[in-house]
């Protein structure tokens, strides 16, 4: 057991037990750690990483530094078959919980446009994305899909929506609660709207090294 850097993202505890410690390669210049540990909070069971890197370094390392921006190596984008398949079927999961195509649907972390492109593909019209890479929005753009520039941590004057898609973003995210609240600020204020967190199963990693 150990006392941690940063107090659980959920329950704000601030002892936990070390899983795993992790190291990284970096380049000069970048903006996160060369590591941290990987610990689960010993009063609600949450697994995170224990890292001082602030939410504002984060928001500079995916502005400028988002593989996601390179369709051959990152996701999001579903240029290759694997990502494809993958983005359709989460398109096809929000289709059964949205059933208006005039939803308004906004996707956080949208990377190359790929989830907005699937479900424009299934006849829904008011869709937006949004991405700290600028490389990212311009290439969403591309596919004439509507995206912004930003991050959860900045304001965002462009309406409510009636579905907030966190699809592979919520794990790269450090201030989990001010994410959460920049959320509930996005839904449309009737209180029926919905939101859709999908994130990575950790154990599948090995199956996708390359």
């Amino acid at each position: 057991m150990a006392i941690v850097r940063r107090p659980c993202p959920v329950c704000r505890a601030l002892e936990a037990n070390l899983l795993h410690t992790q190291r990284f390669e970096l380049p000069a210049g970048h903006p996160l750690a060369s590591g941290y540990e990987v610990v689960q909070c010993k009063s609600c069971d949450f697994a995170f990483a224990d890292t001082t890197v602030s939410q504002a370094d984060y928001d500079r390392f995916y502005a400028s530094f988002s593989k996601y921006e390179d369709g051959k190596t990152g996701t999001g984008g579903g240029e290759n078959p694997y990502d494809r398949v993958r983005l359709e079927i989460t398109a096809r999961q929000l289709a059964d919980e949205i059933l208006d195509p005039t939803a308004r649907i906004l996707d956080v972390g949208c990377a190359n446009g790929g989830l907005l492109q699937a479900l424009a593909g299934l006849g829904y019209r008011n869709l937006c994305g949004l991405d700290p890479s600028p490389t990212c929005v311009d290439n969403t753009r591309k596919l004439g899909q509507t995206a912004h520039q930003g991050s959860l941590f900045q304001p965002f004057p462009h309406g409510s929506f009636d579905c907030v898609v966190l699809s592979h973003t919520l794990e790269h995210i450090q201030d989990v609660r001010g994410a959460l609240d920049w959320i509930g600020d996005r839904l449309d204020p009737d209180g029926r709207g919905l939101v859709y967190i999908e994130t990575p199963d950790a154990t599948r990693y090995v199956d996708f090294l390359f």
